[in-house]
């Protein structure tokens, strides 16, 4: 996080004033909030009290984002599959993210139409994700599953929708999350249209008609 290097300030004997000094810090693009770290001052001369110390702080200028992208269509029957990727900054070893994402019913109805989100690591309770650290930047790092109902019920394409509200993570870091996908279910039922009360009576060419089948309702 900084370099931890030993530095130097000297003061020249009977003035007064203040002297400064650097301490780099180093740009690492991971999310990680506020850090803090200390400089203890330890002077050469044993005459001069040298106990004081200075904190500082490294405000974190990273920011991590999660989106959600997924299926616009499924087969009804099918599983619609949704993934979460992580864009911006990184999520260090052992930071645990909560995302909240949720269902909406449309004119399809849960569960009638469709399931709950399914992931290890989701619970559809809560509508939390738990996700642990490390995440790197770019990855797609959930991905989730929504099984659809196949009814046999004619009632005509039909859809939900997935959204994603928010993300917390350890050390109040900087998160963005956010986006929706509507799915619409594309139905598979269907209508038997064969009339089943038609019959057939043989005609007898020798009783003076055309010999085939005439049929009646």
């Amino acid at each position: 996080d900084y370099d931890s290097s030993a530095g130097s300030v000297t003061f020249v004997g009977g003035t007064a004033g203040t002297q400064t000094f650097t301490v780099a810090i180093t740009d690492d693009g991971l999310v990680e909030g506020d850090e803090t770290f200390t400089v203890n001052l330890d002077a050469v001369n044993a005459l001069i009290t040298d106990t004081d110390t200075g904190t500082g702080t490294i405000v974190d200028n990273d920011a991590a984002t999660f989106t959600i992208s997924g299926d616009l269509n499924v087969l009804e029957g099918n599983s619609a599959t949704y993934s979460i990727v992580l864009t911006g900054g990184s999520i260090i070893a052992g930071d645990i993210v909560v995302l909240t994402l949720d269902t909406l019913d449309g004119t399809a109805v849960n569960p009638e139409d469709f399931g709950d989100l399914t992931n290890a690591n989701y619970n559809p309770a809560t509508n939390e994700l738990t996700l642990t650290g490390p995440l790197t930047s770019g990855d797609t790092v959930a991905v989730l599953t929504i099984d659809t109902i196949d009814d046999a019920v004619l009632e005509g394409d039909e859809n939900y929708q997935v959204t994603l509200t928010s993300a917390t993570v350890e050390g109040n870091a900087a998160l963005v999350a956010g986006g929706s996908i509507t799915t619409t279910i594309n139905d598979t039922g269907s209508v038997d249209a064969t009339d089943d009360d038609l019959s057939s009576t043989p005609v007898d060419p020798t009783a003076g008609g055309t010999a085939g089948n005439v049929f009646t309702n």
